[in-house]
């Protein structure tokens, strides 16, 4: 068979010229697009997705490829893939108004308001009259805190679109936030008038009054979002929220529940099983959780939740292990990492807690709870400087929960400075009206200020909105106590106690009441019971050895507080307490071979240490005791505050390493800056190298932590005596020996009393 020679030419011009188009970038670029958006009006978003990526093989720059990719990955609700893809759209179609108003929301919710607002100006200079692009302008200037500006562009809005509910909304949250109250009121109301059907305006609105504090008007208004459309997502979140902190927590049950359904997200989910476990319901809290599990990403924070479930539940080895298996797929899971340090403190185990949150911070340092925690786990730590810095940073990084001030007004507290605690408390209230721990710590301050009846009217209140919280009931008896009530006193903490078997402030109250009845039994009988459900609970422990020993049970006392030492090893009471015990039983010998055996066992022992140099000034062989206490402080000087301030008091005492006696009671006094002693201690030594100033501020400190001291009114009368301050002088020995006639240092006190010129 032959062919005509020419034929074979033009098929062969026909082959290669088809093949020429097959390779065409544009061609294929706009074949791949195509196919894409089949798919995307098919729902089919995967496929989209691959279509359009392929396009961008063959076209890179496409702006419209860009674009349309990231559509898609919006659609398949991936918004991280979608940011990026949304950003290199804009890069290209710079003329694209749809492309810059996409991008710029997007940077906006990033909380990239500067390069939002570049966005916006783009879609503005192709269309100065594009009321999304002010919008867009708007919200990024409103988060460049340019307030001003930022209702002038929703002004403009109105004027171009004034039936357009949404602008007046917006217009509403810039007043509000610059506290333009009655402005942003008339422009919700307005956004209603133009949109009767409008959820978020009716939430907006509801959310004015709830600020405002108007109750009534706040529930009127979710009502009516919900009727509007009673399966809206956010509507029956505010709803929940709304109940919940009017003390109708039960009532918020149903919307959290339409919530939930609704939407069927994590975070819906999370709130629900999170309700469920606050009111008791641990059943219904783990069933929702196991249907959690299998929601994208849910795994993680659903696991994390009933490890928590079962450690609360005494099955803390399961507790652990459902940790661990987060933990094995991401080692820096924040939330985990945080519910294991409370799982380790709750242990009393320190060290491991401080490695886990410390851990946790380093995985997220935009994160103000890890820093609240880690602020816990030095506090557990007696690490108080440590604590204060992570509080701090807490603060700093403008989280709306008010705990790390409030742990800082504590700290202060203890510092003898109460102005500064009753301003961060104060600032605590301010942000969060309702919280009571903030309440009860300005309470405290006050009552350091001697401010009772300020004091009794917060309590007053606090009883009438929160009349099953321990924690009031047990401020109530410190207050009846301060006024001599014993039996206000008393029934208040016994009806703390029926709250909270587990309040100790509340049972050490009732001990000490029946323990000054002469009913050392009963008290005994009451802490006991306590402890044995919590045989490891330093300050139960450290409350059992005074109860035992009030009772005569030396050796249970004894137990008791070598226990609370092991836990919390700068502990002064328990040392002081154990002491007391070896002297009283002429038992020194015996104990230092028991301690000794401690030694061997554990060499860098710094309780031990401390203890044999107790033991040793009990015996008055001060050489051996400054021995003792020197090897404890070189051991590690944070867990050696006790044998610091010793060490000091010694070297005061006679005189010697008075420089070194310095340095030793900064640092006891910067370890724990709570401990009264302490402070008597550096301002003694101060007084010794008769440098008055310094003496006497530390010594106010002293006397301000411990008023009824004699020894520290002793000290600090004989700063200002030295100081030259002779009246104020007189009046502190005369307050220390009316608190007592034969304290150490009593007739030095009368004869400089007579020396007093005026």
């Amino acid at each position: 068979m032959f062919t005509r020679p020419g034929l074979l030419g033009v098929l062969s011009i026909l082959t290669l010229s088809v093949f020429a188009c097959t390779r065409d970038p544009k061609v294929l670029t706009e074949r791949h697009v195509a196919r894409g958006d089949r798919y995307l009006a098919e729902k089919k978003y995967g496929e989209a997705i691959i279509e359009y990526r392929t396009a961008l093989n063959y076209s890179p720059r496409s702006g419209e490829a860009h674009l349309k990719l990231a559509e898609a990955f919006m659609a398949n609700d991936d918004l991280r893939s979608a940011y990026p893809e949304f950003l290199r759209a804009a890069d290209s179609l710079l003329d694209n108004e749809d492309a810059q108003l996409k991008a710029g929301n997007l940077l906006l919710m990033a909380g990239k308001y500067q390069d939002a607002k570049t966005r916006a100006r783009a879609a503005l200079k192709k269309n100065p009259k594009n009321v999304a692009a002010l919008i867009l302008l708007g919200n990024a200037l409103a988060g460049l805190k340019d307030l001003e500006s930022a209702v002038e562009l929703s002004q403009q809005a109105v004027l171009l679109e004034p039936q357009r509910s949404g602008i007046y909304r917006n217009m509403g949250v810039f007043q509000m936030a610059r506290g333009e109250i009655d402005l942003a009121e008339r422009a919700f109301k307005r956004a209603l008038e133009v949109d009767p059907k409008s959820v978020s305006a009716c939430l907006s609105l509801a959310e004015l009054y709830r600020i405002s504090g108007r109750a009534n008007q706040t529930e009127a208004t979710l009502r009516q979002a919900l009727a509007i459309d009673p399966r809206h997502v956010l509507a029956n979140q505010a709803m929940a929220s709304f109940f919940v902190h009017s003390d109708h927590a039960r009532d918020a049950e149903p919307y959290l529940k339409t919530a939930y359904e609704q939407a069927k997200t994590l975070e819906t989910g999370l709130s629900l099983a999170d309700f469920y476990l606050a009111i008791g319901r641990r059943s219904d809290s783990i069933e929702i959780l196991k249907g959690i599990l299998t929601l994208k990403d849910g795994f993680a924070s659903a696991t994390t939740r009933l490890a928590a479930i079962e450690f609360s539940a005494g099955r803390k080895a399961n507790g652990y292990k459902l940790l661990e298996d987060v933990l094995k797929l991401n080692a820096k899971h924040v939330p985990a990492l945080a519910v294991k340090t409370r799982f380790l403190l709750a242990e009393g185990r320190t060290d491991e807690a401080l490695k886990t949150i410390t851990l946790a911070v380093s995985a997220d340092q935009k994160e103000a709870e890890t820093y609240i925690l880690l602020g816990k786990t030095h506090l557990a730590r007696l690490e108080v400087d440590d604590a204060k810095a992570a509080f701090n940073e807490a603060v700093k990084l403008g989280s709306r929960n008010v705990e790390p001030q409030v742990e800082l007004a504590k700290l202060h507290l203890q510092r003898g400075e109460v102005g500064t605690a009753i301003e961060f408390v104060e600032q605590a209230i301010e942000t969060d009206p309702d919280n009571i721990e903030a309440q009860l710590t300005l309470v405290q301050g006050l009552v350091a200020q001697y401010e009772f009846g300020r004091a009794r009217a917060i309590m007053k209140t606090l009883l009438a909105k929160a009349p099953k919280a321990a924690q009031v009931h047990n401020m109530v008896g410190t207050l009846a106590l301060a006024a001599n009530d014993n039996a206000g006193a008393k029934a208040a903490w016994q009806r703390a106690l029926a709250l909270d078997p587990d309040n100790v402030d509340a049972l050490a109250g009732m001990a000490a009441l029946l323990t000054a009845a002469k009913k050392p039994q009963e008290a005994r009988a009451l802490v006991e019971a306590r402890l044995q459900k919590q045989p490891d609970r330093q300050a139960l422990l450290l409350l059992a050895g005074k109860v035992r020993l009030a009772a005569g049970d030396l050796m249970g006392a004894e137990t008791a507080l070598k226990r609370a030492i092991e836990i919390a090893p700068q502990d002064l009471q328990a040392y002081g307490l154990l002491g007391q015990i070896f002297v009283r039983q002429k038992r020194i010998g015996d104990a230092k071979q028991e301690y000794a055996a401690v030694l061997k066992q554990r060499p860098r022992s710094v309780p031990a240490h401390t203890m044999l140099g107790l033991l040793a000034e009990a015996e008055n062989d001060i050489p051996k005791a400054i021995e003792w206490y020197q090897k404890a402080v070189q051991i590690e000087w944070r867990a050696a505050a006790v044998a610091a301030n010793n060490l000091a008091w010694l070297y005061a005492s006679h005189e010697t390493n008075m420089d070194l006696a310095i340095q030793l009671a900064e640092s006891a006094t910067a370890a724990m800056p709570a401990q009264p002693e302490f402070h008597d201690t550096l301002g003694w030594v101060y007084y010794k190298k008769q440098i008055s100033t310094m003496a006497i501020r530390a010594l106010k400190r002293a006397v301000d932590l411990d008023p009824r001291n004699p020894v520290h009114q002793y000290h600090l009368g004989m700063a200002y005596a030295l100081e030259g301050q002779d009246k104020i002088a007189r009046k502190t020995l005369q307050t220390a020996l009316r608190l007592s006639t034969d304290f150490d240092g009593a007739d030095e006190a009368r004869k400089v009393i007579a020396t007093l010129l005026y």
